[in-house]
């Protein structure tokens, strides 16, 4: 099954399970958008998740499950910028603070905090599903992860 085909099973299901008009996807993100998105995160994303952004941009409050509102290009870059600029700051995810070592994790996920290399792309207050580009050896480059903001990163559920 195509990613297209994909993105059609799950529009269908949330129209089924969610009251009318509140899984609206946007049209996919042109190549321009996705070239920003890498400049800003200075790492090429997985040929899936771009071909996934091509079909759909995220949506307009569209959630994903409980996983929190599916982002576009411009919000995971301003989530991004926002998560980096906090941990230049020492105000997130201090490298060295035992109140920032993930220890609930399971699957094959480097335990850091939030690594530059883990893009967000959804929001549940602090939640998130992430695309991870940092994995470790056992891991699969562009696996989907999910974020706790109280815990770090949590799990993996999905090879890419």
């Amino acid at each position: 099954m195509n990613l297209a085909e994909i993105w059609s099973r799950i529009a269908a299901w949330h129209n089924r399970h969610t009251p009318p008009g509140t899984f609206t996807l946007n049209p996919g993100a042109s190549v321009e958008a996705m070239d920003q998105l890498e400049a800003t995160i200075g790492s090429v994303l997985p040929v899936d998740f771009r071909t996934s952004l091509s079909i759909h941009n995220g949506g307009q409050s569209c959630w994903l499950l409980w996983y929190g509102e599916l982002l576009d290009t411009d919000a995971i870059a301003r989530q991004w910028n926002m998560y980096r600029t906090w941990q230049d700051r020492n105000e997130y995810a201090i490298e060295g603070s035992d109140d920032w070592i993930p220890r609930a994790i399971q699957g094959p996920i480097k335990p850091v905090f939030w690594n530059p290399k883990r893009i967000f792309v959804t929001d549940n207050s602090g939640d998130h599903l992430t695309i991870d580009l940092d994995q470790p050896p056992e891991g699969s480059h562009g696996q989907v992860g999910y974020h706790c903001h109280e815990v770090g990163p949590r799990e993996v559920l999905a090879p890419g």
